[in-house]
């Protein structure tokens, strides 16, 4: 559905709104299979991988990233597919949203720090990639905040959480993981971890 390869059929399907809440139906019931959460979970990665940052603000605003958290963060309750492409749709949805318009909503779900790191740490590298560019995104919005003590509110939770991950993948040539390390040795606009 959502995986179609017709962009106006895709958009079409998340104008009406019925396939992203049927979707989330789906996730949300306590008693669905590890495998229809999976095919769900894979359609909603694939919608919010999207170049097309309004239909990636559109799935986002009916309140995917709620249930995909949850999965990442109970990591130890579902099965590993499921926690994988959970990941997937959260590292598409960090990287493809618009900095603009979808990440100050997406900074402000609780337990996304938690799930970013879970996304990281996941075997795939593309899909630490991806997350990287994710991270890098929510990064660059988090030095744009205006916080009482200029501090950057995601880059302490990185350094704590997964600095070894960031400085590994930067040493492999990963170039946004590089302009991470670097908020950390440098003052940005007067921000700081």
């Amino acid at each position: 559905m959502l995986s179609c390869d017709e962009a106006d059929v895709r958009q079409t399907l998340l104008d009406s709104g019925i396939v992203v809440e049927s979707l989330l139906e789906v996730l949300k019931r306590e008693h669905s299979s590890d495998h229809w959460r999976m095919e769900v979970l894979w359609s909603l990665s694939y919608a919010l991988a999207s170049e097309n940052s309004a239909q990636v603000g559109q799935c986002l605003r009916f309140g995917v990233l709620d249930p995909i958290i949850h999965f990442i963060n109970r990591n130890e309750t579902y099965a590993q597919e499921v926690v994988h492409e959970a990941c997937w749709c959260l590292a598409n949805a960090l990287m493809h949203g618009s900095a603009q318009e979808d990440l100050p909503d997406i900074a402000k779900l609780s337990g996304l720090m938690p799930a970013l790191i879970i996304a990281l740490s996941q075997p795939t590298r593309t899909l630490i990639d991806t997350a990287i560019i994710g991270t890098l995104k929510l990064v660059e919005y988090g030095n744009t905040l205006d916080t009482n003590d200029s501090s950057n509110p995601f880059l302490g939770y990185i350094h704590t959480h997964a600095i070894g991950i960031i400085e590994e993948h930067a040493q492999t040539g990963s170039e946004e993981a590089k302009t991470i390390l670097h908020y950390f040795t440098s003052d940005n606009n007067g921000h700081n971890f």
